[in-house]
């Protein structure tokens, strides 16, 4: 049995919602990682790209392509502008051999170290700075900024010493459901009053579009049936864990292409838990958490379906 303790976890309450559902983008994202000083990728992360082509790009939407790339600030400022634009045309490159016409990329740009934020003291950190990002563009839009009111409220709601059991076993069923890795597998048909006090359940077909913190349009319905079952199991109170997939796991979190910070698997869930509070779930019995890709159903990630799984949020009963 393991421990969780989630402590110092924030919660917002989201002001405005432009409508009852969760925003849908259009666009897509795909970030991809390089070695240190290298100007091609591994090949792991060039399978990341294949997939991501093959599997999760919408080409027929496709507009135009624009392509970024970054290192970190190790070395001088001549050699990293050339490495970041090195390794946004070996990305750039990649794509015209897989399928990508030439004319659809807009533009491929290195932005050596002049963009990485800061200077990261961490390896872990600098790791991601070494990336080269890629924007499919369909239609134009925009992410809301946050309000002063919103983030007086976020510094006001405030959970600390909430400790969640996660119970861990290879997959076995039970009277629950399928269990893998100390979690429930459920689908669209879940009942919540069936789990107990530290149950995890992991909602298969609730998932995010790559690189962003917003649903992918087929997901709606399974957030459409958690808020019915919040509804109907008013004692129920859960925390919303978020996760991402497809970087390594000593990351703090992944980027989060919506706001242009590292925040994506706290956004997620934050996702998550705007839209229940919108609904009218009381805020009382929500909270959201984030883990990053530090626990990964798949921890290496081989195809699109593993890819897809890792970007979720997961479902904590924390009483009832």
């Amino acid at each position: 049995m393991r421990i969780l303790v989630f402590c110092g976890i924030r919660v917002i309450v989201m002001l405005i919602m432009l409508s009852g559902l969760p925003a849908i983008a259009q666009d897509q994202h795909l970030t991809v990682y390089f070695p240190f000083g290298a100007s091609e990728l591994d090949a792991d992360e060039r399978k990341h790209v294949l997939y991501f082509l093959a599997d999760t790009l919408d080409h027929d939407k496709i507009q135009s392509i624009e392509i970024r790339g970054y290192c970190d600030y190790i070395d001088n400022s001549s050699f990293n502008d050339s490495l970041s634009l090195a390794r946004a045309n070996h990305v750039a490159g990649l794509l015209k051999n897989n399928g990508i016409p030439s004319q659809k990329i807009s533009s491929v740009t290195g932005f050596g170290e002049r963009k990485a934020s800061e200077q990261k003291s961490s390896e872990a950190e600098r790791q991601l700075q070494r990336r080269v990002e890629v924007d499919f563009i369909c239609t134009c839009h925009g992410a809301a900024e946050t309000t002063e009111a919103e983030k007086e409220e976020e510094k006001k709601q405030e959970i600390t010493g909430d400790e969640v059991r996660v119970i861990q076993g290879d997959t076995v069923q039970d009277r629950k459901g399928v269990r893998y890795k100390g979690r429930y597998l459920v689908g669209d048909d879940f009942e919540l009053n069936t789990f107990d006090i530290g149950d995890s359940i992991v909602l298969l077909r609730l998932h995010f579009q790559p690189g962003k913190h917003k649903l992918l349009r087929e997901s709606v319905p399974t957030l459409y049936r958690l808020t019915d079952q919040m509804k109907a199991n008013p004692n129920m109170h859960i925390i919303i864990v978020g996760h991402i997939c497809c970087s390594p796991t000593s990351a703090p979190d992944g980027l989060d292409n919506d706001t242009g910070k590292y925040e994506l698997s706290r956004n997620r869930a934050k996702e998550i838990y705007a839209y229940l509070v919108s609904q009218g779930i009381e805020e009382e019995r929500l909270a959201y958490a984030w883990m990053g890709p530090k626990d990964k159903l798949y921890p290496e990630e081989r195809d699109a379906r593993e890819m897809q799984g890792n970007r979720r949020v997961e479902i904590v009963v924390t009483a009832k």
